[in-house]
């Protein structure tokens, strides 16, 4: 007969062998950036996770211990993040997107 601690103990086991990290965020924009513009989240091996608007929280789960996030807002330059999920606690990760403002474009055009 088996003991009620054996079983706790494996229970506890098979539930670390299965459990996934969830993970919470909220992507903080500049005012310069338009309220509607989405920014679009993706992971290296997976690709779309989701678009989230500026300053909305997200969250979603994973069974990764380590992510590639790639972030892509229209205007700004992509941004790669590596996140080791492996010791718990929270991450705080500061992304400077910031947008290049053009003072002038020249055009030449040449008739043959």
């Amino acid at each position: 007969m088996r003991s009620k601690g054996f079983n706790i103990l494996c229970f506890f086991l098979i539930t670390n062998l299965y459990s996934q990290t969830t993970v919470k965020g909220k992507i903080s924009i500049n005012e310069n950036f338009g309220s509607n513009n989405e920014v679009s989240i993706y992971e290296k091996n997976q690709g779309l996770i989701f678009k989230v608007l500026p300053n909305t929280p997200f969250e979603f789960n994973t069974n990764l211990n380590k992510l590639e996030l790639i972030f892509i807002a229209e205007g700004y330059p992509t941004v790669r993040k590596n996140i080791d999920f492996s010791r718990d606690g929270n991450f705080f990760i500061n992304i400077q997107m910031k947008i290049e403002e053009l003072s002038e474009v020249v055009v030449n055009a040449k008739r043959k």
